[in-house]
């Protein structure tokens, strides 16, 4: 290793930070010390997701590790929309500069920090800004995401796998789905949750007359879905854009994630796909 000091300045004057790829000749380092994976393609990207801060920390002993992120590439036919904009909280698919990718939250590893002194990022291969955002807040997101009531989870069940296959078709022209309920408590089966949803776009996509129809086909199949279930009232149910929602709307309203949907013994991600 190029820095065998305790002065850990040399990996930010390298250029590191969050959301920068590893290049193939330090890849080829890590995976022959046996420190990663060594299955990578060579169009995989291996992307650091530790904090500027932390990757950039001065010295070694308080820093001692970087943690790196995992970027399979996919072609067009293993695109699933339910993957898109962090809808699924184990998987999840992004395009940036043309290619399609997939992360798995758990093909993570950690490195010894001082490996990165060795070599500056991936100059030719640089995630866009946003695309590192969405990363970022979708892999925090796994421990501090919303739960819902094991009966509202239940009573949705059925309207979560009729709507499966068409969100692995049209799910990525929603950004999120959030809902309220009239009650966090655990109804009784005569008592039914009134409910109010919001599906939201992202501005862009918003504004685009072909998505925003699409994203509107889907929006009336969560409704006729939601309207068979038993015990659940669906009160209102709009399609908005991202713009649109406020800071106090997000404070009555979660983030309803189809695979955070407990179905106690199953999950989406093993349930067949509705007839």
């Amino acid at each position: 290793m190029a820095d065998t000091g305790a002065d850990a300045s040399l990996v930010k004057r390298q250029g590191w930070r969050q959301g920068s790829v590893v290049p193939p000749t330090l890849i080829a380092s890590l995976c022959q010390a046996k420190l990663m994976p060594t299955d990578l393609g060579p169009q995989d990207l291996l992307m650091v997701i530790s904090h500027d801060c932390d990757v950039n920390h001065g010295d070694y002993e308080s820093e001692p590790h970087a943690e790196l992120v995992i970027f399979r590439a996919r072609v067009a036919d293993q695109r699933q929309g339910s993957y898109f904009w962090g809808n699924n909280p184990r998987r999840y698919q992004i395009e940036d500069h043309g290619m399609l990718y997939e992360l798995f939250v758990h093909e993570r590893c950690t490195i010894p920090r001082r490996v990165l002194a060795d070599g500056e990022p991936d100059r030719t291969r640089v995630l866009g800004a946003e695309t590192v955002r969405r990363i970022c807040r979708w892999m925090g997101s796994r421990y501090f995401r919303a739960s819902f009531p094991d009966a509202f989870n239940d009573r949705t069940a059925p309207a979560i796998k009729a709507l499966w296959t068409k969100f692995k078709k049209r799910g990525e022209f929603l950004s999120g789905i959030y809902v309220m309920l009239s009650t966090e408590d655990e109804l009784p089966s005569d008592q039914p949750y009134s409910i109010a949803v919001r599906a939201t776009m992202t501005v862009e996509m918003y504004g685009d007359p072909e998505k925003r129809e699409q994203a509107e086909n889907l929006v009336q199949d969560i409704e006729a879905a939601l309207l068979k279930c038993t015990g659940i009232k669906l009160d209102d149910l709009r399609l908005v854009s991202e713009g649109a929602m406020s800071l106090d709307d997000l404070r009555y309203l979660k983030r309803w994630d189809f695979d955070t949907l407990s179905l106690r013994t199953e999950t989406v991600d093993t349930l067949s796909p509705a007839p």
